[in-house]
């Protein structure tokens, strides 16, 4: 379905977190002024309102907010989470209530498609290069995975009461970075002790392993390491998964109270993590992915109540924080000039009711190449930019941003340049130069490592 309308409000007024204001109560709403795609905004998706709320990533302060169209059974929209599309300059946005994602143009806000779903949408991520779209249905007990480009429908899992136990449900989903595998989390009612972790083969469809995990698990890892982090909130703890071999295997656990949401930093080297059921107290913590212990605070980082979802913007500088409920409205910025101690900016009103998942949409500078199997040679152009080289023998350079350099398979030459780079050289013989800056550099199959 293309060409839907959705209703837009503009309000350039800086809200405060203790004001709760209903957007959908307006009468006469006015056009949503088109955002400038040279600069990077936060969406946050307000599943009791109906609508998403867009922020200042210099500021925090509330753009407009964009309300989710009226489904096809006259039902209105439940916005749960939301995944940036580089490839399309698109914002998909889980709705529950209508079964389906709804795309968004990145800059106009204007609907652009929708795809049908299962029911009970919850998490939703994307692959790194944005070759398919993976949406957990937990009414259906089923996962839709969708192809962003084509918007077509790739497969339907379903998971049946025998794989997953009785009175169990999906819940969360996370892709590896080569897009090879899925990790879900199953919520099982009839198990008081542990949640389930299902890794599926992203071609094939089929469950790989499985393993016994905390209760209410979500999922996170990051291009930068080779680790799963599983967050159980009810158990107080994270455990770590070693994702190299085809089978689960733990290899760690770090105790956490309430561990809940998580973002990683934008070089991998560090995970936020939420405290969602403690009140504030103790909301937020910094983990070392490198030594897989609490930096900074080691108490964790007060917040304002339930705090919720994180999402990192791409220079690595702030961090958003979603504080959910039936009646909140808030939504945190905080500095990360230190990145192990995070300092509160400010909080916002963002215009709508129980703010869900958010999404960092970056400036139309920051470039996703996905390069063929040919040998290919490729200049990023001058934001913090992400490069797949594929199979060939490829020769692939950053510029002035932080990006991001896959070599994958072949002997490849990797140049950082200026920025912090990230150099994962892949399969091959492979010659790393970070240049200018402070660059992490990773070889599976190396031949020299030049630091800048």
């Amino acid at each position: 379905m293309t060409g839907s309308t959705a209703t837009a409000l503009i309000n350039q007024s800086d809200f405060q977190a203790d004001s709760i204001s209903n957007t959908n109560t307006e009468t006469t709403p006015t056009a949503f002024t088109p955002l400038n795609p040279s600069k990077g905004h936060i969406v946050v998706a307000n599943r009791a309102s109906g609508d998403l709320a867009i922020l200042n990533e210099s500021t925090g302060m509330l753009l407009g907010n964009v309300t989710l169209p009226i489904g096809s059974e006259n039902a209105a929209g439940e916005p749960m989470y939301i995944s940036f599309l580089n490839r399309t300059d698109e914002v998909a946005v889980a709705d529950r209530a209508n079964n389906q994602v709804v795309f968004f143009d990145h800059s106009t806000y204007e609907v652009t498609n929708t795809v049908a779903t299962g029911a009970g949408n919850f998490h939703m991520v994307a692959n790194l290069k944005e070759t398919q779209l993976w949406v957990v249905n937990d009414i259906d007990n089923a996962l839709t995975i969708i192809d962003p480009q084509t918007k077509i429908e790739l497969e339907r899992i379903r998971l049946p009461e025998e794989l997953i136990g009785s009175n169990a449900k999906p819940h969360d989903v996370v892709l590896s970075p080569n897009g090879q595998y899925a990790y879900v989390t199953i919520g099982q009612g009839d198990n008081p002790n542990a949640d389930l972790l299902l890794k599926i083969d992203a071609q094939s469809f089929e469950v790989v392993d499985s393993a016994e995990v905390g209760k209410d698990a979500h999922v996170s890892l990051a291009p930068e390491h080779s680790l799963l982090y599983v967050l159980s909130q009810e158990s107080d703890r994270i455990d770590i998964f070693d994702r190299r071999g085809p089978a689960l295997e733990l290899v760690g656990t770090i105790d956490q109270p309430g561990a809940h949401g998580v973002s990683s930093s934008a070089d991998g080297q560090y995970l936020y993590t939420t405290n969602l059921p403690g009140g504030g107290e103790s909301g937020l913590f910094v983990i070392d992915t490198t030594t897989n212990e609490i930096v900074g605070n080691q108490d964790g980082i007060d917040t304002l109540p339930v705090p919720h979802n994180v999402a990192v913007t791409n220079d690595g500088k702030h961090l958003f924080l979603t504080h959910s409920g039936a009646t909140a409205n808030s939504v945190s910025r905080f500095s990360l000039e230190d990145p192990t101690v995070p300092v509160l900016e400010n909080s916002v009103n963002g215009g709508g009711l129980n703010p869900f998942g958010l999404a960092y949409v970056p400036s139309s500078h920051d470039d996703l190449y996905v390069c063929g199997d040919i040998d290919d040679v490729l200049k990023a152009g001058r934001g913090h930019d992400t490069v797949f080289g594929g199979a060939g023998d490829d020769h692939l350079q950053g510029q002035g941003g932080n990006d991001k350099l896959f070599g994958e398979a072949g002997d490849d030459n990797l140049r950082g340049n200026n920025g912090n780079d990230v150099l994962i050289g892949g399969l091959g013989n492979d010659d790393l130069r970070g240049g200018r800056g402070h660059d992490l550099l990773i070889g599976v199959q190396v031949e020299s490592l030049e630091p800048g």
